[in-house]
């Protein structure tokens, strides 16, 4: 006798089909908000619960729902314009897929980042991303061409630069010209890096210093 299972599909607002053989989950889930009209939650558990009183909240639906924020909220895009023009993978839409591969990472702890690995990427997708803690996430944030360290000021030397390494911000130095500044910047980044990069180098995260050693390079290129 051949097991023959009946198959059902539903899609989002994008035409992506999503394949369920079980009838009722797949009527629940065509019945459900899409998040951002794109992010479909394809699974029963609820995304909350209640645990001594506090809504603790699901890290993989978190995580998930973060990212179409800053893909898809537009809002968030003005407040931080870096993400503007940011992609996600078609079958990331489909809060299951991205589960699936979340739960396979070293998470705990630790941030989704997108462009450590492919400097100015701009697509979220298995290969480009990874988990890292907030410390290095924060050094690297923005392109490697947006001098964020560099401020200008009303002093008589106009120009201070600063830098985020090492969980605290360092006063670099004031300068009579932004290039000047740039350049005390960037060389105090590329050090902080080749200190992550050492860091790293017993973790066994091949693809993360490759990519650390990918912005030293590009940073280099402003000097």
């Amino acid at each position: 006798m051949v097991n023959c299972k009946m198959k059902y599909y539903i899609t989002n607002k994008q035409n992506d089909r999503i394949e369920h053989e079980d009838y009722n989950l797949s009527i629940s889930i065509a019945r459900r908000k899409l998040l951002y009209n794109v992010g479909v939650y394809d699974v029963l558990q609820p995304m909350e619960v209640r645990a001594d009183g506090k809504r603790v909240v699901d890290i993989y639906y978190q995580t998930w729902k973060s990212m179409l924020v800053r893909v898809f909220d537009n809002k968030y895009q003005e407040r931080n314009p870096t993400y503007v023009g940011c992609t996600i993978i078609k079958e990331w839409l489909i809060f299951s897929n991205f589960k699936a591969w979340m739960v396979t990472q070293d998470w705990e702890g630790k941030q989704l980042d997108k462009d450590i690995i492919t400097p100015e990427n701009k697509q979220y997708n298995p290969e480009s991303c990874v988990f890292v803690h907030s410390r290095l996430n924060k050094l690297l944030s923005g392109s490697p061409k947006d001098v964020k360290g560099v401020h200008k000021t009303k002093l008589r030397k106009p120009f201070r630069a600063i830098i985020y390494a090492n969980g605290r911000t360092t006063h670099l130095g004031y300068f009579d010209t932004e290039h000047e500044a740039s350049r005390v910047y960037i060389t105090a980044k590329i050090k902080a890096i080749e200190t992550a990069i050492c860091n790293y180098e017993g973790n066994k995260k091949p693809k993360v210093i490759a990519g650390l050693r990918q912005h030293i390079k590009e940073l280099n290129k402003l000097i």
